[in-house]
């Protein structure tokens, strides 16, 4: 994906063949975007999954043009919340 520069790729490992069934992990939380298609925009949710197996959700907040967008919106949202909860 063209969003995972060099410094984020170093920090999270991909998992999944196709974008419906994506995983990263990320600080050994498992980050699980899901994007819904709403009014002509792309609305990204994300389940974050801790070390512990515990599973929350969350609404990541905007909409996005393409699905690529929503699952990079997705994934930064996560690794923010995996950093504030660290």
């Amino acid at each position: 994906m063209k969003w995972c520069n060099g410094t984020v790729a170093d920090k999270i490992k991909i998992t999944g063949g196709a974008l419906s069934n994506l995983e990263v992990t990320y600080k050994g939380y498992k980050l699980r975007p899901s994007i819904e298609f709403d009014q002509g925009r792309y609305v990204p949710r994300l389940t974050i999954i801790d070390t512990d197996g515990i599973e929350r959700v969350y609404e990541v907040p905007g909409t996005a043009a393409s699905t690529d967008a929503a699952f990079q919106a997705a994934i930064e949202y996560g690794m923010k919340e995996v950093d504030r909860l660290g």
